[in-house]
């Protein structure tokens, strides 16, 4: 359950609260048995798929599957991205994207920093270092243009 269904539980199990235990403590523990009771079932459904995949997760064809689910899990998690990044300027559609030529070359040069780094170190790009990069570069590039 969301944030909104655990809020609304709490607010209407301590609005409806046991009576005969008082009123501090009616109130405290209807709103603890009803945000209980709407998080408790998913909870224990989560550990018991956990369980079960933690046995199985050795599987050859449980392997094989989740390879193949990934780039499907990457595309949905892109879609979703390049709609709320189009919502938040305000492009209703694909179609209505009027692309910035600076910021994608610079991205483009950005990622390929990335890469070369990678591949002249031998190690992982310190992700705070370069996430200060891209901030100073795009601060510069927005006060240059």
């Amino acid at each position: 359950p969301g944030p909104i269904a655990i809020n609304m539980a709490t607010f209407v199990g301590s609005s409806q609260g046991c009576v005969e235990w008082g009123n501090v403590w009616g109130r405290l523990l209807g709103a603890f048995c009803a945000t209980a009771g709407v998080v408790l079932p998913s909870f224990i459904i989560i550990l018991l798929i956990a369980a079960f995949f933690k046995k199985f997760a050795e599987n050859k064809v449980v392997k094989t599957l989740l390879t193949a689910v990934r780039p499907v899990v990457v595309g949905l998690i892109l879609a979703a991205g390049l709609y709320i990044a189009l919502s938040a300027v305000g492009v209703e559609s694909v179609q209505a994207l009027s692309l910035d030529w600076v910021n994608l070359v610079l991205t483009a040069v950005l990622g390929g920093l990335m890469v070369a780094y990678k591949a002249i170190f031998k190690k992982p790009v310190p992700v705070i270092l370069f996430i200060v990069l891209a901030a100073c570069v795009g601060v510069l590039t927005n006060v240059i243009i």
